[in-house]
């Protein structure tokens, strides 16, 4: 997964999130953020995975969901 945030305000925290269970977090106090992320451990079937970032104004934003079938 290659990510691309582009905040209003400085990203507190950048989550991946694979069928509701959090994968991988980066706290890069940036307003700015680039990350590439691998799954080492994907599951057998359809996963959904989606991106949660947490600005320090407080807004969330979420991508949506995106499912991968293995």
């Amino acid at each position: 997964m290659h990510a691309r945030i582009f905040g209003t305000d400085r990203i507190r925290e950048a989550t991946v999130i694979r069928n509701n269970e959090v994968l991988y977090t980066v706290r890069p106090m940036e307003q700015d953020v680039e990350f590439h992320f691998t799954d080492q451990e994907p599951v057998f079937g359809t996963s959904w995975y989606q991106l949660q970032a947490i600005q320090e104004n407080g807004e969330i934003a979420w991508s949506s969901p995106i499912g991968v079938h293995r």
